[in-house]
């Protein structure tokens, strides 16, 4: 390259899906186009409004199939089964595309996969603090810190801290695939492997719905991230003061740092929700937060499938109201 071709008008583009050989191989220091490269282009996966496109369904059968495979066109292009369940029934079989597909991604990327299979289905299985994947996993909690930094520059999990208090930080299966195949295809995978998934579909069916809310708060939090014009977005959790142990968790927290703005936020994947309930939930929770308490002002955002009645204010704040539609607008 620096002897020849740097001087011609040749372009070289270089492309790869396995990130991990990418890096080492094309990126990082000491491989032989480290400094030379003009342009890094990392290729999005597909948004929610482009998976609903993609697959010509409805909005509620977009966000379930988004919450299963993750935008991934290759995924997307193997959906023969419009019908929900149907396709769950189908994936949840040792003959599918996608029974080892977790296995081979992971094979592809790391060594020691052994490792982090056990980290990752700690993850997946609740286990998303610190000390709680060491014990699920056995590994020393000053030992587990290079693994998790593994994952996470691959694009697997996801350090998650509390808009105010870093201390509280989790772990969460950033790749939606990847989670579904954690809490569904390898839970239950002595079933599906002696063909009883007719066994299984029951509760699976029961713990989908659950899983695919968590996925619809991502959603929740793009869509305020490009529609609305605050710094920082993300959740909080933390203890309710002066009631021991006893948590909170607001679903999103979004800041205006120099305006002295707040935006509370819930996600419900839900028919017919309360606005009015889900506020009065909200300035409760709004008001174990301390953050310039007596000056800032302070909007709520709720989100769901559908409201019994929309408001637009309550006790003074601004509220916004987003049905799963007025997602895909």
């Amino acid at each position: 390259w620096d002897g020849f071709l740097s001087k011609t008008k040749t372009k070289l583009i270089l492309c790869g899906s396995i990130v991990s050989l990418m890096i080492k191989n094309v990126l990082e220091k000491g491989s032989p186009l480290y400094g030379r490269r003009t342009l890094d282009l990392f290729v999005e996966k597909f948004s929610i409004k482009e998976v609903k496109e993609f697959l010509g369904t409805s909005e509620e059968n977009a966000v379930k199939f988004y919450a299963v495979l993750d935008g991934i066109p290759k995924y997307l292009q193997l959906v023969e089964e419009k019908d929900f369940e149907n396709f769950l029934k189908k994936i949840l079989d040792k003959r599918s595309f996608f029974y080892r597909e977790g296995y081979y991604l992971m094979s592809e990327e790391l060594k020691d996969i052994s490792t982090f299979l056990n980290i990752l289905r700690a993850i997946a299985e609740g286990n998303t603090k610190i000390s709680e994947i060491s014990n699920f996993t056995g590994i020393e909690s000053k030992k587990i810190y290079p693994y998790l930094e593994i994952l996470e520059n691959l694009g697997f999990i996801k350090k998650l801290s509390p808009i105010f208090g870093e201390r509280n930080s989790i772990y969460l299966i950033e790749d939606n695939f990847l989670d579904f195949w954690f809490r569904f295809i390898q839970k239950y995978r002595s079933y599906i492997e002696i063909d009883s998934t007719n066994k299984i579909i029951k509760n699976v069916f029961e713990e989908i719905n659950s899983f695919v809310g968590k996925k619809f708060e991502k959603v929740c939090v793009d869509f305020v991230k490009k529609n609305f014009d605050f710094d920082v977005v993300g959740k909080q959790w933390g203890r309710i003061p002066g009631k021991g142990k006893e948590e909170y968790e607001i679903d999103i927290v979004a800041l205006k740092k120099n305006e002295k703005k707040i935006l509370f936020g819930e996600c419900k994947w839900k028919e017919k929700v309360s606005a009015k309930k889900l506020c009065k939930e909200l300035e409760e929770k709004s008001s174990y937060i301390n953050w310039y308490k007596k000056e800032r002002k302070e909007y709520f955002v709720i989100f769901a499938k559908s409201f019994d009645e929309k408001i637009e204010e309550f006790n003074g704040k601004k509220v916004y109201c987003f049905e799963l539609k007025d997602l895909f607008a």
